[in-house]
């Protein structure tokens, strides 16, 4: 049975026919197109729930095809752009389009399907405004803080160079590790040595990451890197470990356990981030899974 249905746009046949293929293989209706007219025309037979989107076509320009998709099916779909720029004022304007997501040019297929996997699982279809708005903010206050020659080329600065960023250091993943350490705090000590609560602790962890996500550009760009070093600093996997799980990293979403447990992370690390609630996702899923007397 089909998983959803997806529309990818790519005017690069090789690439095209890659996704198309790894997407039909993983159980999702695929259709694709190789120009924007084509993708336009397609939405009068098919409604899609995701569209990847080359931010680069011949014709009638990825940006531009995105605001039509907007206009006919308002935020009933997923739009994950595909892209080899890193001029901001480019990612700025998929974001003001209706994009929610972007995949760089030489990403895996593992890394778009784990992308796909989270929005067609996702409870939203699309970005809420506010985070929407959260990024616009962060991409204005990147450019201001970039200084007037880097801000003309409308390049990344350096500390939002996805390429040159490493996430062991960012602040942003200190953060994510600290949340995720106290959240095992308030669980028991042996929480994540059975496979429900691993696999829950998991998706607990890549909820908290998506929260995130979903208003930064750079989290977004470089998620599965980020999560990699979350995972790392919560020493819950060996490195070896963590990358096999990675590249089968799309194959946890749909699984009902994992994600529950991606949503009480997003909600979890929200509550925390602004000082209300303490993170006790992992606590009550311990508690609800013990056997009775």
């Amino acid at each position: 049975m089909a998983r959803g249905l997806i529309l990818v746009v790519e005017d690069d046949s090789l690439q095209r026919k890659l996704y198309v293929d790894a997407l039909t293989a993983n159980g999702y209706q695929a259709v694709n197109a190789q120009t924007g007219e084509r993708a336009i025309s397609l939405l009068a037979h098919y409604v899609p729930k995701l569209v990847i989107l080359d931010i680069n076509l011949p014709g009638i320009g990825g940006v531009e095809v995105c605001r039509r998709i907007r206009a006919q099916l308002g935020s009933a779909v997923s739009v994950i752009f595909f892209t080899s720029s890193d001029r901001l004022a480019v990612l700025r304007q998929g974001i003001e389009a209706g994009g929610d997501d972007f995949l760089t040019k030489g990403v895996g297929v593992s890394g778009m399907l784990e992308r796909v996997g989270y929005w067609m699982h996702a409870r939203a279809r699309s970005l809420e405004p506010a985070q929407r708005d959260n990024i616009l903010k962060n991409v204005t206050n990147a450019i201001a803080a970039a200084g007037p020659a880097q801000a003309a080329m409308n390049a990344l600065p350096p500390s939002h160079d996805w390429r040159q960023l490493d996430p062991q250091t960012d602040e942003n993943v200190a953060t994510l590790q600290r949340f995720v350490g106290e959240a095992r705090t308030l669980a028991p000590g042996a929480f994540g040595r059975i496979v429900d609560q691993k696999l829950y602790l998991l998706g607990y962890i890549t909820g908290a990451v998506n929260h995130l996500a979903n208003s930064s550009l750079v989290l977004k760009i470089r998620f599965l890197d980020y999560l990699k070093s979350t995972l790392r600093g919560s020493e819950i996997l060996e490195d070896n470990e963590i990358e096999r799980l990675i590249d089968n990293w799309h194959e946890l979403y749909g699984q009902s356990t994992f994600e529950a447990a991606c949503h009480r992370g997003e909600a979890d690390f929200q509550s925390w981030n602004a000082s209300l609630l303490p993170p006790a996702g992992l606590q009550e899923f311990a508690s609800a899974s013990q056997p009775e007397a």
